[in-house]
This record gives C-alpha cells, sequence and structure tokens, in this order.
C-alpha cells in the first residue's frame, strides 16, 4: 500500500496565492477584512413566498381573465411558469382544450339534476333521497358520507393540489371555492383540505421554481431565494447550512456533491464491514472455516472441532514445518519470500488489497470524523467564548466591542474545521497520479496547526488573552485568509484539475 502521510515536500502548484504560504506568525496586525456582503440569496418565511405566488396567480388571472381558483390550477400545471402559461394559450380552440384538460370546464355534458327521487350513490351503491346526494358543479354526485370519506382520503396525499371528481372518467377539478359551495359537507373535513391543499401548493410552487430553496433543518419552514445559480451553499436565519444543489441536508463545500454524496454512502455502508473481514480474517486451508487472529502469533489452530489444522497465520502452511529456520512464532520467511517475489495466490492478493484500502479509508474517515465531532460541538465553543467575554467586561470593565475578538476566533475555528473536514473525501477520492497530490496535503497540513493553534490562543486564561488579545486578533485574521484562499483554489482548481468530469457533471 501507498502509505498516506502529511508530505512537507515543496510544488510548483499555484492553486493558492502565494501570499498566504508566509509564516503566519508574522502576519501583523492591520485594518480589518472587509466583510462580505451576501446579496447572492434571502432567507424568506413560507408568508412572503405566499405573496409571491399570490402576485403570480393575479397575473395570470388579468391576462387569462379567469378567476383565482382557474389560475392555479393552470400554474400548477404548467409549473409555475407564468410565461410557459402565456406562450400555450394562443387562440381560443386551443385555450378551451386545455381548461377541459385541466379540469376547469367539464369535459362532458353536465346531467341534469334528479329532483324528489332515489338515487344510487355512485361509491357505496345505497339508495338516497336526491335531496341527500352531494352534486358538485360538473353535475355528479355521492352520498354525504362518501364525499366525507373521499374529501378525508385525499387530504393525507399530496395530489390534493390537483383533487378530481371521482366520478367514472370525470375529471373536474374540485377547488376548495367549488366545494365549499355544495351543502352539508363535513366542515372540518373542508377546513382540513383547505388547510393541507394550502400546505402542498406552496410546497408545489417552491419545488418547480429553479430559484427556491426550502430549508433542510428539521422543523424551519423557511425557504430561500437564490439569486445567483453558481451559488454553493446558503445559511438560513435559523442557522442551518447546507447545499442548494443536492439533498445530502448538510454544506459540504469545496467537496464536490458527487464525491460528498459518494463518501457519506461509503461511511454509511456494509461494504466496510466486508472489508474488514477480507483484512482481519483468513480461511483454515484444510476446512475453509473463517478465522480471526487475535493474537500476536502466527501459529494458528482451527476451531472447528472436526478439524484441529494447525497452520501458518501468513502462509498458510503446515505449522509443523514451520521453527525457526523459517522465522519463528512473529514472523514467517515463507511468505516474506513469495510477497517480495509477487507469488501470492489470488486470495492473499485480495487480502492484501483489502488491507492496504481499509488503511487508507481509515486514515481519511479518523479526520473526517474528529473534524466533524467537532463541528457538532460548535454551539458549546460559541458559548464559552460568550462566557469569557463576558467575564472581560466584569472584571476589567472592557465594552462589547472590545471582547468580540474571542467569539470571532471561536467562529473562524468552527469554519477552518468545517473546511478541513470535507477536504478529507477529497483527498480519498484525488488520483494517486495527481500531479498536486502532495501539495494538497501540504496545504491540509498547514490549516490543522493554524486551526489547533487558533484554538488554543483563544482558550487561554483570561489573564494570558487580555496580553495576548492583538496576536489573537491577527491570527485570526491569517487563518480566515487562509481558509477563504484555500476554498477558493480547491473550487476554482482541484475540483476542475482533479475531478474533471465529475465537475462538469455537477454542474
Amino acid at each position: 500500500m501507498e502509505e498516506e502521510n502529511w508530505d512537507d515536500s515543496e510544488d510548483d502548484g499555484n492553486w493558492v496565492d502565494s501570499e498566504i504560504m508566509a509564516d503566519i506568525d508574522d502576519v501583523s496586525s492591520g485594518a480589518p477584512l472587509k466583510d462580505k456582503i451576501i446579496d447572492s440569496y434571502k432567507c424568506m418565511t413560507p408568508n412572503q413566498i405566499t405573496q409571491k405566488k399570490i402576485s403570480i396567480e393575479k397575473e395570470i388571472e388579468d391576462c387569462m381573465n379567469c378567476n383565482n381558483s382557474e389560475a392555479r390550477i393552470i400554474l400548477m400545471h404548467n409549473r409555475w411558469d407564468k410565461d410557459q402559461v402565456k406562450n400555450n394559450y394562443i387562440n381560443n380552440e386551443q385555450k378551451q382544450n386545455l381548461r377541459q384538460k385541466y379540469g376547469i370546464t367539464p369535459s362532458q355534458p353536465i346531467p341534469e339534476k334528479p329532483i324528489n327521487c332515489e338515487i344510487e350513490c355512485a361509491v357505496c351503491m345505497e339508495d338516497f333521497a336526491s335531496e341527500l346526494i352531494q352534486f358538485s358543479l360538473c353535475g355528479h354526485g355521492m352520498c354525504g358520507d362518501c364525499w366525507n370519506s373521499y374529501l378525508t382520503e385525499s387530504a393525507k396525499n399530496r395530489n390534493v393540489i390537483d383533487l378530481r371528481c371521482s366520478y367514472g372518467s370525470c375529471q373536474y377539478a374540485l377547488t376548495i371555492p367549488r366545494l365549499q359551495n355544495m351543502a352539508n359537507l363535513n366542515q372540518y373535513i373542508l377546513q382540513l383540505l383547505k388547510n393541507r391543499v394550502s400546505k402542498f401548493e406552496l410546497q408545489s410552487f417552491v419545488s418547480a421554481r429553479n430559484d427556491l430553496v426550502s430549508c433542510l433543518a428539521n422543523g424551519c419552514d423557511n425557504i430561500i431565494q437564490v439569486y445567483d445559480s453558481l451559488l454553493k451553499e446558503v445559511t438560513c436565519d435559523c442557522g442551518y447550512r447546507f447545499c442548494v444543489h443536492c439533498d445530502l441536508g448538510t454544506s459540504h463545500r469545496p467537496c464536490l456533491c458527487k464525491i460528498a454524496s459518494d463518501w457519506v454512502l461509503k461511511n454509511n455502508s456494509e461494504s466496510e464491514n466486508i472489508q474488514w473481514i477480507l483484512a482481519k480474517t483468513k480461511k483454515c486451508p484444510k476446512c475453509r472455516s473463517p478465522i480471526e487472529k487475535n493474537q500476536g502469533c502466527n501459529h494458528m489452530t482451527c476451531r472447528n472441532p472436526s478439524c484441529a489444522n494447525e497452520f501458518c497465520w501468513l502462509c498458510l502452511g503446515d505449522w509443523s514445518k514451520h521453527g525457526s529456520a523459517t522465522g519463528g512464532f512473529y514472523k514467517c520467511n515463507i511468505y516474506e519470500e513469495k510477497k517480495k517475489s509477487g507469488d501470492l495466490n489470488e486470495d492473499e492478493k485480495a487480502k492484501e488489497n483489502a488491507k492496504n484500502e481499509l488503511e487508507r479509508y481509515t486514515f481519511y474517515f479518523e479526520r473526517y470524523d474528529n473534524h466533524q465531532k467537532a463541528i457538532k460541538q460548535m454551539q458549546a465553543s460559541i458559548d464559552f467564548a460568550e462566557m469569557r467575554m463576558g467575564e472581560l467586561m466584569k472584571k476589567f470593565d472592557w465594552d462589547p466591542s472590545s471582547t468580540s475578538f474571542l467569539r470571532e476566533a471561536a467562529n473562524t475555528v468552527i469554519e477552518a474545521r468545517r473546511l478541513l473536514a470535507w477536504t478529507y473525501p477529497i483527498g480519498y477520492y484525488m488520483p494517486s497520479n495527481y500531479i498536486q497530490r502532495d501539495l494538497f496535503h501540504q496545504y491540509q497540513k498547514d490549516l490543522e496547526i493554524y486551526t489547533e493553534k487558533l484554538h488554543a490562543l483563544a482558550d487561554l486564561p483570561v489573564e494570558d488573552v487580555i496580553k495576548q488579545k492583538q496576536q489573537i486578533i491577527d491570527y485570526r485574521r491569517a487563518t480566515q485568509t487562509y481558509c477563504d484562499h484555500l476554498m477558493k483554489g480547491i473550487e476554482t482548481e482541484i475540483n476542475h484539475s482533479a475531478f474533471g468530469d465529475m465537475d462538469v457533471e455537477m454542474n
């Protein structure tokens, strides 16, 4: 296996600006970094998005000379694209066909409503007096119980926003206003239906729009409007950060969506268990029973009572032929000679490959996992910084602006760890022959060192924090600059040159 390590060698790569490679300790204080104004997206509440939806509906109402319910039906069937709606309605004949297709007008003659007679309900087949049958505006009816059951079941489904008459081939749209005009329907069910239609209509509107994405945090109803199609991630007002291009449910910059998805899938896959078995167990050469080596000695005895074969763990040969001449209990010269000459059998080759791959994966996963665990404790880090800020204000009469550097340092540590965590999947999937692989690992190592040092500085006792305030400020600024440049370098250079086809696919 090619050993994974931190390579300190130099490289001519230029995907990170050379100015940030200066020793971070030498960065002198200066003007604060310019705050980046986030104007590429906006966090909005469901009510704000609803107003946008209503505005589009109103435009179609005026343009198509229809009511609000009809405008909603037309828009839903055109993925809420008002321009597409206008293009689809070219002439009166086409307009009429589409109105029937969408269920705005009945597609067949409306039957006359019978008066003062018994009618069979089309669903339960029971006979009812005509006045007990509830007729929709298309002229078809069912008994009250069947209508209420139909509406109750419909409310459980997202397709309730496109509810149709259930009579035969009738496709007449049953909108809330039309149902409210029907007599004696259960008002509780109608209200439930109305709430569900309102909810799913909004979801339909959001999912149909390329510039809208719902916050993926549990319990958050906010919706993000994205103005820049190249935007990688957003941070909701609830504080949750996530990628707008995939459904992974978290932010993974600078890692490509495909790589992040493959990595998460790999971490959750049973394939790692199989790989562990391949790397850590062997089959008895006599009875083929799987055996795990749990001691350091190479002398194995099969636990199968009917076998009890004694063999060498390394070369799988008869143990009676082993001794001091072959290397004793902890070494096997026979195996080493076979390995050197490439004379291992297929099982041994597969086992060696599995072992190497497992060790390589473990190297990257442990570092990724350590940073992810640190990120989960981010609120504790912020709370600790706030507590120390309060202590400084109380003990030394500092104003809030004079203590904010501690919060900024904690936030920078969090951002650096988030960046570092997702560089490990990149390193794992990076081609072994990639020319800037060693340079990538060097920058990764540097950021690890800078992050740990900043963390240590921010956690100094209060008395030492006072003495080293300027150093903490300078070090935080330099670390943040390093993160920004490394993020940019990976996204603009590494992702293109190392994962070219994948990068094009994801964009």
